[in-house]
Protein backbone atom coordinates (compact mmCIF):
# COMPACT_ATOMS: atom_id res chain seq x y z
CA UNK A 1 0.00 0.00 0.00
CA UNK A 2 2.97 2.46 0.15
CA UNK A 3 3.71 2.61 -3.50
CA UNK A 4 0.12 2.86 -4.16
CA UNK A 5 -0.56 5.42 -1.54
CA UNK A 6 2.66 7.52 -2.85
CA UNK A 7 1.38 7.39 -6.55
CA UNK A 8 -2.33 8.62 -5.46
CA UNK A 9 -0.83 11.15 -3.13
CA UNK A 10 1.95 13.02 -5.41
CA UNK A 11 2.98 11.48 -9.15
CA UNK A 12 -0.49 12.16 -10.18
CA UNK A 13 -1.38 15.01 -8.49
CA UNK A 14 2.05 16.11 -10.08
CA UNK A 15 0.86 15.29 -13.84
CA UNK A 16 -2.29 17.03 -13.21
CA UNK A 17 -0.52 20.11 -12.07
CA UNK A 18 1.70 20.21 -15.23
CA UNK A 19 -1.15 19.29 -17.36
CA UNK A 20 -3.09 22.31 -15.92
CA UNK A 21 -0.02 24.35 -16.31
CA UNK A 22 0.32 24.03 -19.98
CA UNK A 23 -3.32 24.25 -20.40
CA UNK A 24 -2.87 27.62 -18.83
CA UNK A 25 0.18 28.52 -20.86
CA UNK A 26 -1.54 27.75 -24.24
CA UNK A 27 -5.00 29.76 -23.42
CA UNK A 28 -5.54 32.99 -25.39
CA UNK A 29 -6.46 36.40 -23.69
CA UNK A 30 -5.64 39.80 -22.94
CA UNK A 31 -2.35 40.62 -21.17
CA UNK A 32 -4.36 41.56 -17.94
CA UNK A 33 -5.62 37.38 -18.11
CA UNK A 34 -2.61 36.08 -19.27
CA UNK A 35 -0.84 37.82 -16.27
CA UNK A 36 -3.67 36.25 -14.29
CA UNK A 37 -3.36 32.58 -15.70
CA UNK A 38 0.75 33.00 -15.20
CA UNK A 39 -0.10 33.87 -11.42
CA UNK A 40 -2.62 31.23 -11.24
CA UNK A 41 0.28 28.14 -12.27
CA UNK A 42 2.55 29.78 -9.84
CA UNK A 43 -0.09 29.80 -6.97
CA UNK A 44 -0.77 26.14 -7.97
CA UNK A 45 2.97 24.50 -7.43
CA UNK A 46 3.83 26.84 -4.92
CA UNK A 47 1.13 25.24 -3.21
CA UNK A 48 1.82 21.73 -4.36
CA UNK A 49 5.77 22.32 -3.37
CA UNK A 50 4.95 23.38 0.09
CA UNK A 51 2.84 20.22 0.54
CA UNK A 52 5.38 18.11 -0.62
CA UNK A 53 7.79 19.72 2.25
CA UNK A 54 5.72 19.10 4.60
CA UNK A 55 4.77 15.74 3.11
CA UNK A 56 8.97 14.57 2.91
CA UNK A 57 9.64 16.50 6.81
CA UNK A 58 6.58 14.36 8.12
CA UNK A 59 7.49 10.74 6.38
CA UNK A 60 8.83 8.33 7.77
CA UNK A 61 8.10 5.40 5.39
CA UNK A 62 10.37 4.39 2.43
CA UNK A 63 9.26 7.28 0.20
CA UNK A 64 10.94 10.23 1.94
CA UNK A 65 14.13 10.38 -0.79
CA UNK A 66 11.09 10.27 -3.41
CA UNK A 67 9.19 12.83 -1.67
CA UNK A 68 12.01 15.37 -1.21
CA UNK A 69 12.93 14.49 -5.34
CA UNK A 70 9.20 15.65 -6.57
CA UNK A 71 9.49 17.97 -3.54
CA UNK A 72 12.70 19.56 -5.04
CA UNK A 73 10.80 19.07 -9.13
CA UNK A 74 7.76 21.29 -7.89
CA UNK A 75 10.16 23.75 -6.36
CA UNK A 76 11.47 23.84 -9.97
CA UNK A 77 8.61 24.35 -11.89
CA UNK A 78 7.53 27.21 -9.52
CA UNK A 79 10.62 28.61 -10.17
CA UNK A 80 10.70 28.32 -13.90
CA UNK A 81 7.22 29.49 -14.06
CA UNK A 82 7.97 32.24 -16.18
CA UNK A 83 10.34 30.88 -18.54
CA UNK A 84 7.76 28.07 -19.20
CA UNK A 85 4.99 30.09 -19.82
CA UNK A 86 7.10 32.11 -21.98
CA UNK A 87 8.39 29.18 -24.25
CA UNK A 88 4.75 28.03 -25.05
CA UNK A 89 3.29 31.14 -25.79
CA UNK A 90 6.37 31.81 -28.18
CA UNK A 91 5.33 28.17 -29.61
CA UNK A 92 1.69 28.90 -30.19
CA UNK A 93 2.75 32.35 -31.20
CA UNK A 94 4.88 30.85 -34.18
CA UNK A 95 2.28 28.09 -34.98
CA UNK A 96 0.20 31.26 -35.51
CA UNK A 97 2.64 33.22 -37.47
CA UNK A 98 3.19 30.21 -39.61
CA UNK A 99 -0.53 29.70 -40.26
CA UNK A 100 -0.68 33.29 -41.66
CA UNK A 101 1.57 33.32 -43.65
CA UNK A 102 0.72 30.18 -45.12
CA UNK A 103 -2.80 32.00 -45.92
CA UNK A 104 -1.34 34.65 -47.04
CA UNK A 105 0.22 32.68 -50.08
CA UNK A 106 -3.52 30.84 -50.36
CA UNK A 107 -4.96 34.22 -51.11
CA UNK A 108 -2.05 35.59 -53.03
CA UNK A 109 -1.95 32.66 -55.36
CA UNK A 110 -5.56 32.87 -55.44
CA UNK A 111 -5.32 36.70 -56.56
CA UNK A 112 -2.64 35.65 -59.24
CA UNK A 113 -5.00 33.23 -60.88
CA UNK A 114 -7.88 35.94 -60.77
CA UNK A 115 -5.53 38.11 -62.49
CA UNK A 116 -4.90 35.71 -64.71
CA UNK A 117 -8.45 34.70 -65.49
CA UNK A 118 -9.19 38.52 -65.68
CA UNK A 119 -6.20 38.58 -68.50
CA UNK A 120 -8.08 35.88 -70.58
CA UNK A 121 -11.73 37.37 -70.59
CA UNK A 122 -10.00 41.03 -71.29
CA UNK A 123 -8.44 39.48 -74.43
CA UNK A 124 -11.39 37.37 -75.34
CA UNK A 125 -13.30 40.90 -75.30
CA UNK A 126 -10.81 42.50 -77.24
CA UNK A 127 -10.99 39.66 -79.57
CA UNK A 128 -14.71 40.49 -80.41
Amino acid sequence: YNALGFVLSTVIPFLILAFFTFDLAGKKGTPHEKMTYKFLATAMWVGFSLFMIVRAINSETDSTALSWGIAAVAILMTLSMAKIMRLITKQHHEEVLHNIKIAGEKQEAIAASDIGRANKVAEEADKT
